[in-house]
């Protein structure tokens, strides 16, 4: 029998877990307007936000906040561009509205997810 490295056994990997419980890890980080403000700030460049941003900055959104801001404006430029079934888009927006509570952050997060011309 082959030697399999207990590492791997173990390790937790993301596209494994459900949607829904990744979204209950993250439910603890709602999106606000001032998260999104730098998210744009900076493109949605996690390298220019690292190297650049303020102390400041550095303190109010985490890491794992700022890739939950990409993967909701992500997601949502696949709505958007009508590429995404009904099961996702109903997922996509439920997850939206659990990560933020404020009909103005959503509008923000949707302007940003629009293509750029």
């Amino acid at each position: 029998m082959p030697v399999v490295n207990e590492l791997l056994i173990k390790r937790p990997n993301a596209a494994d877990q459900e949607p829904r419980q990744y979204m209950m890890e993250m439910s603890d980080h709602m999106i606000t307007n001032e998260k999104l403000r730098i998210y744009e700030r900076f493109n949605g460049d996690a390298d220019e936000f690292s190297r650049w941003a303020t102390p400041g900055e550095r303190n109010l959104i985490t890491d794992q906040e700022w890739n939950l801001i990409d993967e909701l404006v992500q997601n949502v430029s696949i709505i958007q561009a009508g590429l995404a079934s009904s099961g996702f888009e109903a997922k996509v927006r439920e997850r939206v509205s659990e990560a933020i509570d404020d009909r103005q952050v959503r509008d923000v997060l949707f302007r940003l997810s629009k293509p750029r011309e």
